[in-house]
């Protein structure tokens, strides 16, 4: 099992006042020992991030919090990274439905 810890996580969140939408990316951390493993993570990221995979049909078409939602990682700087836009006001909900999603 290749692990995403959902405790090694930074945020942004950008809003312009001017829309109601907003993007929020949360960025997680993770140690890769190997090739294998990094090509796992690439794996990860085309089930969860293209459209109409597992972060689009759980966090737009089940429960209607995102617009898009979208996954894609740096095999180089071994990080990962989950994206939505959103309705500013569904922050706390997306970022619950990001941490739904891994556990998926």
């Amino acid at each position: 099992m290749i692990p995403v810890d959902p405790n090694i996580k930074a945020f942004e969140h950008v809003v312009d006042p001017d829309y109601k939408e907003s993007v929020v990316n949360a960025v997680y951390t993770y140690e890769t020992k190997s090739l294998k493993e990094k090509m796992a993570y690439r794996a990860i990221v085309n089930m969860l991030g293209s459209s109409g995979m597992l972060m689009h049909k759980t966090l737009r078409d089940e429960q209607g919090i995102v617009y898009t939602a979208s996954a894609s990682y740096s095999k180089t700087l071994d990080i990962f990274i989950m994206s939505a836009i959103i309705d500013a006001k569904n922050l706390d909900k997306a970022l619950e439905g990001f941490d739904m999603v891994l556990k998926k």
